[in-house]
């Protein structure tokens, strides 16, 4: 497939709640919990003032010579006052506290699970704090707390959306719409310039009504609003609307 200038953007639109770009959702399995006990000697720690924490470690981890059985204490500072969501996608579990309160709590195993929360009123300064383990095999973890109208990117090296994000980043437009142009490079590291995907999340809060979503894409996209088809056209083109 020959790679063409490539730009996505739309501006979703929904009532409070997330909307989903370019996705699809496939079953997972979930197993038996078998949370390992955290201490100082499996436990990582790391903080940012960057607005999300974005961790592939595959089959191994952050600590030299522990690869499964291990958690990780991951602290967000909050940069500027208002009403930020919170999205999270690990292999295996994963909580997130907002000022002591906990907004996502799955503290079990999974094959690589979504979750999602609205905090509101935050403060600058405030703590985000991401509590996450791995039993065994792949450890994956994604987490971010952003203001509303910004968009999450999670990037696959296949065209399908399968297995695990290997990268993502934040995307921030002023008007809140979404926009990417590679040109005919790779739109992150880890990820290659052709046969890749990717999944846009954003939350915003918009007044109840009728509102028009308009997509530019080369090649396939699809939007969800909360959970809802609007746009199917996952297919090739030639940065069709």
């Amino acid at each position: 497939m020959k790679r063409k200038t490539r730009k996505t953007a739309f501006f979703a639109a929904f009532l409070f709640l997330f909307a989903l770009a370019a996705t699809v959702f496939t079953s997972r399995l979930i197993v038996q919990a078998s949370a390992p006990k955290c201490t100082d000697k499996n436990t990582f720690v790391q903080t940012t003032s960057a607005g999300y924490f974005a961790f592939n470690w595959g089959n191994g981890g952050p600590i030299k010579g522990i690869t499964d059985q291990f958690c990780a204490n991951l602290t967000q500072t909050v940069p500027s006052s208002g009403d930020y969501f919170v999205y999270t996608y690990a292999d295996d579990g994963v909580t997130v506290e907002v000022n002591g309160k906990k907004l996502i709590d799955r503290w079990k195993n999974s094959a690589g699970v979504f979750n999602k929360a609205i905090a509101e009123g935050l403060t600058a300064g405030s703590k985000v704090l991401t509590k996450y383990y791995d039993d065994h095999g792949k450890a994956v973890l994604f987490s971010a707390a952003q203001p509303l109208g910004h968009w999450l990117a999670y990037y696959y090296d296949n065209e399908n959306l399968s297995g695990n994000p290997v990268n993502s980043r934040v995307i921030s437009q002023s008007d809140g719409s979404l926009v990417e142009d590679h040109g005919y490079d790779a739109p992150i590291s880890k990820v290659p310039k052709d046969h890749f995907s990717a999944r846009y999340v954003t939350a915003k809060r918009l007044a109840a009504g009728d509102y028009i979503i308009r997509t530019r894409a080369d090649d396939g996209i699809r939007v969800l609003v909360d959970g809802k088809k609007v746009i199917d056209r996952w297919s090739t083109s030639n940065y069709a609307e």
